[in-house]
């Protein structure tokens, strides 16, 4: 039988029904400075309540309502590296020896008011910059590598503790920071409190702290190490997960209730989406779809959507219901109009002719890559009917 007789076509991307495959592959939108008009190096990010987006930029703050891009500058035009988004009226913002606070004028324009007089002392900031900034009720919390403050709207305070701080992570309602390669704090009602065992992580760089059940937690190195804290012991979570982050440096992380995965940022190898026992479902690098491998933070939206802010731009990861999609990166397959699944194989009709792959392979994000020419078909191919 001629295939070809039964066949015609006409799209550019595929997507397929989602509820076939055992994970499901989102459309990811990269955004770079062309875009947004700023800097290219993006460092933290935020939403309000009425969804707009905001964007720790190396020249400013970024705003988006997802049609037009706002940049906000400080009257030096300098770095904005920590947010914490309080409303749509006021935002909180660090960088290099500052830190603020936007407000809206009148006008419904981002005004900036600097906080470091607040803080005593002849130049307290000096080579201080600020990592992480968050809410906490009527308190915000600012911390550099150096010190962690307390803003209540009149005074800002600086709390005691270690010397040297890594970074300021939430998880559910609690705060908990590493001493600079050190063991792990946690900040109950002002004060730090040394968490006992995690002295075993002296001499690392612990980045990731993330919520595991209902009361367990998963604690993340830069070296790719993961643990499973049952607030008693620090227990590995999956050996092979930690082995492919090897070498990767671990920089972030978020977790997506709405999914129940995990979402790993690295420096060097884009964003992975992990299950809850540490298995890989998803790898977005500049090998399939980013346009930069570092990443710098992550951010569920309240469309349960994943951003994340990158050494080069931006990336938008967004999950349509029931739908899977994959794109190829080097185009060699043509223009894509029709697929369908036959024998426990993926056909697809392209321009060029109709290339196949296992069922299975539709679990992998680049699937384009196992795909293989069905000699004869070379050619228009529009439709497949059964």
């Amino acid at each position: 039988m001629d295939i070809r007789k039964n066949i015609i076509i006409t799209c550019v991307s595929l997507f397929v029904c989602a509820t076939l495959f055992a994970n499901q592959k989102p459309y990811v939108t990269n955004l770079s400075r062309d875009k947004y008009h700023a800097a290219n190096k993006n460092w933290s990010i935020g939403q309000d309540e009425k969804g707009i987006m905001y964007f720790g930029n190396s020249i400013g703050l970024l705003a988006s309502d997802g049609m037009e891009w706002k940049l906000y500058q400080t009257p030096n035009a300098s770095i904005v590296r920590a947010i914490a988004v309080e409303s749509h009226q006021t935002i909180y913002s660090g960088g290099s020896e500052d830190l603020g606070r936007w407000d809206r004028d009148q006008s419904g324009e981002l005004k900036y008011t600097s906080l470091k007089g607040l803080i005593k002392g002849d130049n307290p900031l000096d080579n201080q910059s600020f990592w992480r900034i968050w809410i906490d009720g009527n308190k915000v919390y600012f911390q550099s590598f150096s010190h962690i403050y307390v803003y209540d709207h009149q005074t800002i305070t600086p709390i005691d503790g270690p010397s040297a701080f890594l970074l300021l992570l939430k998880v559910r309602s609690e705060y908990w920071v590493q001493e600079m390669y050190g063991a792990l704090y946690q900040l109950n009602n002002g004060i730090l409190g040394k968490i006992p065992g995690s002295e075993f992580l002296n001499g690392t760089t612990t980045r990731v702290i993330l919520p595991y059940d209902t009361d367990r937690y998963l604690i993340g190195t830069s070296t790719g190490e993961i643990y499973i804290y049952d607030q008693k012991n620090f227990i590995p979570w999956n050996l092979s997960l930690s082995r492919q982050l090897r070498g990767q440096e671990l920089n972030c992380a978020i977790y997506s209730a709405k999914r129940n995965t995990y979402y790993l940022g690295t420096q060097l190898s884009g964003v992975y989406e992990v299950d809850t026992h540490g298995n890989i479902l998803n790898h977005f690098s500049t090998t399939n779809i980013l346009q930069n491998n570092t990443v710098l933070s992550l951010y569920e939206d309240n469309q349960n959507n994943i951003w994340a802010a990158l050494d080069r731009g931006l990336a938008y990861i967004r999950y349509t219901d029931g739908l899977s999609y994959y794109r190829s990166t080097d185009g060699g397959f043509g223009g894509i109009y029709d697929a369908t699944i036959w024998h426990d194989n993926l056909l697809i009709g392209t321009n060029q002719g109709i290339y196949y792959t296992q069922y299975n392979k539709l679990n992998e994000l680049d699937v384009f890559s196992s795909l293989k020419l069905i000699e004869g078909t070379q050619g228009q191919v529009w439709l497949f009917e059964k």
